[in-house]
């Protein structure tokens, strides 16, 4: 960079000001502004300067829609990317339509400030530079004067230039339009320039005729297309970005034009996989909010279902009715996990299973609907393996998703499980290992040999209407699993994919067993904090029910008064059972550190809707001594605490 580049941060708090501030000064210039009034009045006086804006959406003298209007307004090559928190994600969708060239999400990472800062500097440069060189490449008229044409210096190493004369015939060309136009200057020489430089505009590729008609009228520097795309002569096309004025004579008199273009086409393809991470991160944020709530309205109405099956006698059609709710709460439970798959982080919180049954549930939902016909082969001593129930069995889904596709909705799949031998392991991995595999065959076309090696990749896809996402996010999940996944193809006759996950000597424990399992009876104080008051008094009357005492606290600020109330008048707590995200409060994760400063012995279990938060993963690297997910049932929880109270007393 030929000097360092200024960024304003507008914010009215001054939290994320001095937070950006940080991230960001070792490497720029930051300006900040606490109000949008303020902002504008640093674009006005210094807008030369300023490359990029980080605008937040909300303040309180005027909403930054508002204020990236009058930005763009006042200079429109200030690059805005606005800065929003969870609720304003279609409001930021709106602002990208008005000129902000991407959003901020809050709470934001180092490297997601990094990144987006890096980006907007980049694209203000690149438009210095255009004007720059543009300029200066109106001294091409030499070439049109029959002197020597412009030099090779660091802008035509990167620009491609054409230089015609008022004819529109083509008069000089340097090396990086030969190359990109597919002609050499002197077989092109005396050619219409509409013939060696040949672009078309728009999505549907309409021709782009007279290009140097278009120059002549408009008298000035000119933008020709919005969207440009070259078609080289050797069959190659690039997105470019194109711009054209006319060339003066000595007496200032028109006497050719100048088209300069940059091949944009990696830099294009770069910023529409990045609008797809933003859009799949918005979409992660929805559905893990979603899934959040939805979690905790199951968590209310499961632990209420149990409870009250839990007064009814065995024989009555209550009981049945009761015992059929608690199935259905837990079908939910799998949708709201489903959504989590989309969710930010994606961490497995791993458990023994027997595959069988989720192999058979997660084909049952992939082929509703669907004509293809699905057999098993599962072996009968299939060994079980750690897993996150949920994400083995969207890996599955996907791969027969994507069969069903390829098969256009009609032919055989064939879902096969077994324990491998030694000699089967897949390569990298230790003899003494000990592998599940699980094959999922179709009947399809199979997959083309120049597709193959492409599969895995993030947003490949060969359908207009696939994302490129389920063979990417199943690679990466058993990646995670400490597996790996291959595929085989035959044209004409079908796929094979194989997953391979490591096997386990625990074991599992069956659904009926947790289920019908009667809780053993528990004594001592537990502290409940939950900042939603059905989910704390639900979790109170299971907790009292196994015969604990039991305080609320609706936040990390309330749990340790009451924590150190507690053990100020000599009556600690046992346990804490504790929420991991309290809306506008104080949650578990900050919450445990706090607290363990308090008691290091402390016994804390984390339980949150968002199972697959690394906290949940990995607790013990938090602090806690246990975790379980929303919705649990009372034996789940019962299961859970009796596990930390146990460890807490050896």
């Amino acid at each position: 960079m030929d000097r360092r580049a200024t960024v304003l941060v507008v914010d009215d708090k001054q939290g994320p000001r001095e937070s950006i501030k940080m991230i960001l000064k070792n490497q720029y210039n930051v300006l900040s502004a606490a109000r949008g009034t303020e902002a504008l009045s640093l674009v006005e006086t210094r807008g030369d300067e300023i490359d990029v804006v980080l605008l937040d959406i909300r303040m309180p003298d005027s909403d930054g829609i508002s204020v990236l209007r009058e930005i763009k307004q006042k200079n429109p090559d200030i690059e805005v990317a606005m800065v929003t928190a969870y609720a304003s994600v279609e409001t930021a969708g709106n602002a990208l339509r008005l000129g902000a060239f991407d959003y901020l999400q809050k709470p934001f990472s180092c490297e997601s400030v990094q990144e987006i800062v890096l980006r907007g500097v980049t694209k203000r440069q690149g438009r210095r530079e255009s004007k720059k060189n543009l300029q200066q490449l109106l001294l091409a008229k030499n070439a049109l004067l029959g002197e020597h044409g412009p030099s090779e210096d660091s802008a035509a190493r990167t620009d491609g230039i054409l230089t015609a004369d008022m004819n529109g015939r083509i008069v000089m060309m340097n090396r990086i339009a030969e190359q990109l136009t597919g002609w050499e200057q002197a077989e092109a020489a005396g050619r219409p320039l509409e013939e060696v430089f040949n672009i078309c505009c728009g999505t549907e590729r309409i021709p782009c005729a007279n290009i140097a008609g278009s120059i002549m009228r408009a008298g000035c520097l000119v933008g020709l297309t919005k969207q440009s795309v070259l078609l080289s002569r050797n069959g190659e096309e690039y997105l470019i970005s194109d711009s054209g004025a006319i060339v003066q004579g000595p007496n200032r008199e028109p006497i050719g034009i100048v088209v300069v273009f940059r091949d944009i086409t990696e830099t294009m393809m770069m910023e529409q996989e990045l609008l797809k991470a933003r859009q799949l991160e918005s979409l992660g944020l929805l559905a893990g909010g979603i899934a959040h709530d939805f979690n905790n309205y199951l968590t209310a109405m499961l632990g209420n279902i149990t409870l009250a099956r839990r007064e009814v006698g065995e024989g009555s059609d209550l009981f049945r009715r009761l015992v059929d709710a608690e199935k259905a709460t837990l079908r939910a439970k799998g949708l709201a996990q489903l959504l989590l798959t989309f969710s930010k982080g994606g961490h497995p919180v791993r458990e023994p299973a027997f595959l069988g049954d989720l192999l058979r549930e997660s084909a049952d939902f992939a082929l509703q609907g669907s004509k293809v016909t699905c057999g098993f082969r599962i072996a009968e001593d299939l060994l079980p393996a750690e897993v996150d129930k949920v994400q083995i069995g969207q890996v599955v889904s996907n791969l027969i998703i994507n069969a069903v596709q390829a098969m256009r909705d009609s032919g055989d799949i064939l879902i096969i499980a077994e324990n491998l031998a030694p000699g089967e392991y897949p390569n990298g991995y230790r003899d003494a290992d000990r592998f599940v595999c699980i094959t999922v065959q179709d009947s399809g076309p199979g997959i083309p040999e120049d597709v193959l090696p492409r599969i895995f990749d993030p947003y490949f896809s060969t359908r207009k209407e696939g994302s490129g996402l389920g063979l990417a996010s199943a690679y990466s999940i058993v990646k995670q699993h400490g597996g790996t996944i291959k595929v085989s193809t035959v044209l004409g006759e079908g796929s094979r994919f194989r997953i391979y996950l490591p096997a386990t000597d625990k074991t599992p424990k069956a659904a009926e067993q947790v289920r019908d399992a009667v809780p053993g009876r528990l004594s001592g104080r537990i502290l409940v904090m939950d900042d939603d008051v059905p989910v704390r008094e639900v979790a109170g009357m299971m907790l009292q029910l196994m015969g604990c005492c039991v305080e609320y606290a609706g936040d990390g600020i309330e749990t340790l008064e009451a924590y150190r109330l507690a053990m100020d008048q000599e009556r600690p707590f046992d346990a804490v059972l504790m929420d991991l995200t309290i809306t506008g409060g104080m949650g578990g994760r900050e919450a445990i550190g706090r607290l363990l400063e308090i008691d290091p012995e402390a016994r804390v279990l984390v339980c949150s809707g968002f199972s697959n938060d690394p906290v949940m993963a990995n607790h013990r690297d938090y602090g806690f001594r246990g975790m379980v997910a929303k919705p649990y049932s009372l034996e789940e929880l019962a299961a859970a605490l009796h596990q930390v109270l146990d460890r807490g007393r050896t």
